[in-house]
């Protein structure tokens, strides 16, 4: 922890407010010239918590140029974090971006392998230090307008290889996420080696789908649950969002079927899942918190792309979603969607399936983000795991040379 004669008395954990973006007249949680953000150490462990999670601050009205800065020990160098622009897309990396007309600053970090604490700060483009006012954790990461999902189910699957790659590169193109359930028990060796290779390009998140794909009850759910987390965590490099160091996480889960009991969601929290989807439509909204059992309570998708062969109704619940600032959840079987290689003309352009997310994709203000990811920074927003406090600082600054790394 940071040291303690750095800490003024005013400190708070963050609850998790579910409120939308709003006015520069909102009130503050208190002003600093630095401030210091710390993790429960135990959910730190649990989880990883390396996904960007994104603090909004006031910053003064005359400022016009600024450099945000961290760390992650009270004796470390500052780091320079990257600044990104609202004409950019770009979900789930450190980064800042200011808005002067606003007056706000939102900044998205990571909590370091080796640490539970970050110190931030925020200085003028000379280098002095500024007093900032933090608001609240974002809803939708950079203070997006909504929150798009995308999930496919079936991975690892005989014949589902080249299905799930044109699908990822459809999305992948656009810069939307993929959250590939996948089936731990079939994939040969060189069937692993492809999900890595898809892994390594970028925008793939994995969700664990089981190692046999059984209807409940499962004969043995240890295997069924457990046993897929460790196939994956021991046969794959995950990004590094799912990563703390060498431990590696799988937040999500995917029913097999749409199906589960009362062993599976016990078993889910057992082995530090954080989000069950089921395949109930259709929702626009996101599950509760299962205190009993350590995890979201299941939740189901808004729309399945692959049952109407037609963009229209899709485009609708995109559009419904985001003018009400809701999550939109697509999901499909890739490998249904080319009827197993036999109609690849959907993966084209010009296709339905290439149009609609043309449509989805490429937008500055749409979070899209995995779905195991999504659920860790709701973790972190709503459970009450994180402290953020105003610090003392000195009021000039060396700037630093360095950009900040997102993980080791």
């Amino acid at each position: 922890m940071l040291a303690s004669g750095f800490r003024l008395a005013i400190s708070f954990v963050v609850l998790g407010s579910l409120l939308l973006p709003t006015s520069p007249s909102d009130t503050s949680q208190g002003s600093g010239d630095s401030w210091s953000i710390s993790v429960d150490d135990a959910a730190h462990e649990a989880y990883g918590l390396s996904y960007p999670i994104t603090y909004e601050f006031i910053i003064p009205r005359h400022l016009d140029s600024a450099q945000a800065f961290h760390r992650h020990l009270s004796d470390a160098p500052w780091g320079k974090i990257t600044e990104q622009t609202a004409d950019a897309v770009f979900n789930g990396i450190e980064a800042v971006r200011f808005d002067y007309e606003a007056h706000r600053a939102y900044v998205s970090l990571s909590f370091d392998a080796a640490s539970d604490d970050l110190s931030l700060m925020i200085t003028d483009g000379d280098g002095s230090i500024q007093t900032i006012s933090f608001m609240r954790i974002a809803r939708y990461y950079d203070n997006r307008r909504c929150a798009f999902i995308f999930s496919g189910d079936d991975w690892g699957v005989e014949n589902t290889r080249d299905s799930f790659s044109n699908w990822h590169s459809v999305l992948r193109n656009r810069n939307i996420w993929a959250t590939s359930a996948l089936v731990t028990g079939p994939p040969d060796e060189s069937y692993w080696q492809s999900i890595q290779d898809e892994l390594n390009l970028g925008n793939v998140e994995v969700a664990a789908h089981s190692r046999t794909h059984p209807h409940p009850p499962y004969s043995d759910p240890d295997s069924e649950i457990g046993g897929c987390r460790d196939d994956i965590v021991a046969r794959l490099m995950l990004p590094w969002q799912y990563r703390r160091g060498t431990q590696q996480y799988v937040p999500g889960w995917v029913e097999p079927f749409g199906q589960s009991d009362t062993v599976v969601r016990a078993k889910l929290g057992e082995y530090g899942y954080l989000s069950d989807r089921t395949t109930q439509t259709i929702l626009y909204n996101w599950a509760d918190w299962d205190s009993g059992r350590g995890l979201y309570k299941r939740n189901g998708i808004t729309f399945c792309p692959q049952l109407a062969r037609d963009a229209g109704f899709a485009r609708r619940a995109f559009d419904y979603a985001y003018r009400r600032h809701l999550l939109c959840h697509f999901y499909v079987h890739p490998w249904k969607m080319d009827s197993s290689g036999t109609n690849l003309s959907v993966w084209q352009s010009g296709s339905w399936f290439v149009s609609l997310m043309d449509y989805v994709g490429n937008r500055t203000d749409v979070w899209y983000v995995g779905w195991g990811a999504a659920h860790v920074y709701r973790y972190c927003q709503q459970q009450g795991i994180i402290t953020i406090t105003p610090l003392s600082a000195p009021q000039t600054h060396e700037p630093a040379t360095q950009s900040a790394s997102p993980l080791n």
